[in-house]
């Protein structure tokens, strides 16, 4: 039996336990504070200072259809100086310190980078250098924190593209933020972010996010303690669908073709080849290329200028950016629209005679020839300018006057006048003129217009990407396939337009191109026995300019193969080429590769 006196024992006794487990906690919380923590807490006393710093993410790899790496992130080294402290003893000290191990004037840069950025909000130190290597620099500073106290060494890793030249317009370059790209609110001080092609395109995904760090300076600046306050989530890598040994064979022609005589006026190259049935771009190319890597660090002046200069206009993507007349090779798209519509056949004819006049105006083909009476096939195989100019004359007396707008609705359906969307950075933009858009633009519309326009010259524009999407349409018997330079695995299930064009209308424009790839008199070298069998049509393109009086003349030619089981479509501009037929030298060989490849 338990007496009353019991209880109050019982919490006597629980609260001097209570109190025993306070003093061993207060204890040993003193012992953490004066002995583990003492070192620091005495740093923290002494001339404390603080700043934040971002923690950057590592950019994302990109890849090859294949798995092979197309860039690199380099290990570097950035050297950042704390910018409002006061310090001023130290600070003509430590850039007097930094003058003589760097062998240059610190203090200039150091006043010109923090009068640059001076209107930056919530920037605390100034960045002097960067692209150091870790010896000698990083390594002496590192080393005597006395002697270059609110210094701080960030380390980074800066992009190397593997493949520069070859690549180059694919992949773009990164670059560091501009003051109006800093104040958006988007990126932080000092970030690198594509500035063209791929890295641009796919920034975002491939930046990823950055982390934020606090660092405590003490002792004058020469201690210091970081603590993390957010955590860094790096880029994402990203696969595209350019394959390196198509890429690079490519680039192998060109070089070749424009060493030999009849590439002798030949400006500048843009080729695009594509997968017919998945619109996945397995090469791309815009000659003359430059080097990435040169923008990476900053290109110099002399560099910079000779770029501009080049005729070829290396900067420019001529696959994507650059839209011209395509010449004869849109005489495909003329006859689809004929026999879309049934407005001819296979068997049409016209009498071509070399010469045709209308309306006072003597129109022509290729050396006044006269090729006779040719049907559809004939007509595109020889190339007949006055064949197709009366193809479109019977389609637009036969719809009262839409035969431009006939050609028209096919060229809006493909796309030939938007954006391709692989999304490596603007893009020119294709046109076909119509009664009703030369009326927009302020013009007049005659029936000379429609002659011009049915066999790609006047005011038709296209890009090669854009030509390429054309060419494929036609090998796939009228699948529209939207292209894409990024690797899906999910695109087995592609969302492609039909132009539910009846398929002997394609057999027949196939016909026709078989039969201009393996013609001897357009000079193409393209034999039926070889493998694969290429079916090809070739554009050379009025531009209406002339230099050393003598017209500039572009040169096209679009192909696929195998002819009898499309997969591989391909189109190639050349400026200022004089012909078109010159492509053959690229086109016969790559189809040979990638077919071999394949096999």
């Amino acid at each position: 039996m338990h007496t009353n006196n019991q209880l109050p024992i019982r919490n006597s006794i629980f609260l001097s336990l209570v109190c025993y487990v306070l003093v061993i906690v207060l204890i040993f919380n003193l012992f953490h504070l004066q002995v583990i923590k003492g070192n620091e807490l005495y740093f923290r006393s002494k001339n404390v200072s603080s700043s934040f710093n971002i923690d950057r993410a590592v950019r994302g790899i990109i890849y090859d259809r294949n798995g092979v790496r197309l860039v690199d992130n380099v290990p570097k080294f950035k050297l950042y100086l704390q910018k409002d402290v006061e310090y001023n003893d130290q600070l003509e000290s430590t850039l007097n310190n930094l003058s003589q191990l760097f062998k240059t004037d610190v203090k200039i840069i150091f006043d010109k980078e923090k009068e640059k950025i001076g209107n930056y909000p919530n920037i605390t130190e100034i960045k002097l250098f960067d692209n150091l290597e870790y010896l000698p620099y990083v390594f002496q500073i590192e080393a005597n924190p006395q002697k270059y106290p609110f210094v701080r060494i960030e380390k980074y890793l800066q992009r190397k593209y593997l493949y520069p030249n070859i690549t180059s317009h694919i992949l773009g370059y990164v670059g560091e933020i501009s003051y109006e790209e800093y104040t958006s609110g988007k990126y932080d001080y000092g970030d690198e972010v594509g500035k063209d092609g791929i890295e641009k395109g796919f920034d975002t995904l491939l930046r990823g996010q950055n982390g934020l760090r606090r660092i405590d300076f003490y002792d004058n600046g020469a201690k210091r303690i970081e603590t993390t306050m957010k955590t860094k989530v790096n880029g994402d890598d990203l696969y595209l669908t350019i394959d390196l040994e198509i890429q690079t064979k490519l680039y192998e022609l060109i070089e070749k073709a424009i060493r030999r005589p009849e590439f002798s006026t030949t400006r500048s190259l843009g080729i695009v080849v594509e997968d017919v049935k998945t619109g996945e771009i397995l090469a791309l190319a815009s000659y003359p290329s430059f080097d990435s890597n040169k923008f990476i660090e900053g290109i110099s002046d002399e560099d910079y200028k000779k770029y501009l200069e080049n005729p070829g206009k290396p900067l420019i993507n001529k696959a994507t950016q650059y839209a011209q007349p395509p010449g004869s090779t849109f005489k495909v798209l003329t006859q689809l629209a004929a026999l879309q519509h049934n407005l001819a056949n296979r068997d049409t004819t016209y009498y071509t005679g070399g010469v045709f006049n209308y309306g006072g105006t003597d129109f022509v083909d290729i050396n006044r020839i006269n090729f006779g009476t040719v049907n559809m096939t004939q007509a595109l195989c020889v190339s007949s300018n006055i064949y197709h100019m009366k193809l479109a004359l019977d389609m637009d007396t036969k719809t009262q006057g839409q035969g431009a707008t006939l050609i028209y609705e096919l060229f809006d359906k493909i796309g030939l006048n938007a954006s391709s969307g692989i999304n490596i950075g603007t893009e020119a933009i294709g046109y076909f003129p119509t009664p009703q858009t030369k009326q927009a633009r302020g013009g007049i519309w005659y029936t000379g217009d429609l002659l011009n326009a049915s066999i790609g010259q006047g005011d038709v524009k296209i890009t090669p990407i854009a030509s390429a999407k054309m060419v494929s349409t036609i090998a796939s018997g009228g699948k529209v396939v939207p292209q894409t330079i990024v690797l899906d695995e999910n695109r087995r299930n592609i969302n492609f337009t039909d132009l539910n064009i009846d398929k002997d209308a394609f057999s027949t424009i196939r016909a026709g191109m078989e039969c201009a790839a393996n013609s001897t008199n357009r000079a193409l070298g393209l034999k039926s026995t070889e493998y694969p069998k290429i079916a090809s049509k070739t554009g050379s393109a009025e531009t209406g300019k002339h230099k050393d009086n003598q017209p500039i003349v572009h040169g096209w030619e679009i192909s696929f193969s195998p002819s009898d089981d499309p997969k591989i479509a391909m189109s190639i501009f050349m400026e200022n080429a004089g012909a078109g037929w010159k492509g053959a030298f690229i086109s016969r060989e790559l189809h040979k590769f990638i077919a071999e490849m394949k096999r």
